[in-house]
C-alpha cells in the first residue's frame, strides 16, 4: 500500500520569532539588501577589462571554510536553526565569490553565453512572480509570454514569416 512520507521545510524565522515573508518592512529590507548585492556582482561581472578572474579556483574543502568563515555552514545539520538575515546575506557574497563569472569578457563556454541585462530581469520577473507555466489559470502571463516564443522559434526553424 502507498504511504505519505511527509516533509517539513523549515521557513526562515529570524530571532523575532516571525517567519521573513510576514514582515513587510523586514522583508522589504532584507530584499533591498540583496538586490544590491546581485546588482553590484553584475556591474562587476559585465565591465570590460576587469581585473578580476574569470573564477577563483579552490577545493570544495575551501569553499566549505569560506561559508564558515562567513557565518553558515555548508552542511545542513539536524538540529540547525533558521539563520539570521545578515548571514544569508554573507552566504550570498560568498556564493557569488566563488561562481564562475560567466560575464567576464574572458569568459568563453560552449553551453553558455554572456548574461545579458534583458535576461538577467526576465530571470527576476519570473522568480519575483514565483509562477510556474502548466496551466493559464496559474499563469495567464506567462503562457501567453511562452506561447508567442514558442511560435517564434518554430517560424524561426521552418524558416518562415509572419505572426
Amino acid at each position: 500500500s502507498f504511504q505519505l512520507l511527509q516533509i517539513t521545510m523549515p521557513v526562515h524565522v529570524p530571532k523575532s520569532g516571525t517567519p521573513l515573508s510576514t514582515q513587510g518592512d523586514v522583508a522589504s529590507s532584507f530584499l533591498k539588501q540583496a538586490a544590491e548585492i546581485f546588482a553590484g556582482y553584475l556591474k562587476d561581472n559585465m565591465q570590460p577589462n576587469s581585473d578580476k578572474k574569470v573564477q577563483i579556483f579552490a577545493s570544495p574543502d575551501q569553499i566549505e571554510a569560506a561559508f564558515k568563515q562567513a557565518g553558515l555552514d555548508v552542511a545542513l545539520k539536524e538540529g540547525d536553526g533558521p539563520a539570521e538575515d545578515s548571514l544569508l546575506l554573507a552566504a550570498c557574497r560568498v556564493a557569488l565569490e566563488y561562481s564562475i563569472r560567466s560575464g567576464h569578457e574572458l569568459y568563453f563556454n560552449q553551453l553558455y553565453a554572456r548574461p545579458d541585462p534583458a535576461s538577467i530581469v526576465g530571470d527576476w520577473l519570473a522568480a519575483v512572480a514565483h509562477q510556474n507555466v502548466h496551466t493559464y489559470e496559474a499563469a495567464p502571463v506567462f503562457s501567453m509570454i511562452e506561447k508567442s516564443t514558442l511560435a517564434k522559434l518554430a517560424r524561426l526553424w521552418q524558416g518562415t514569416t509572419g505572426p
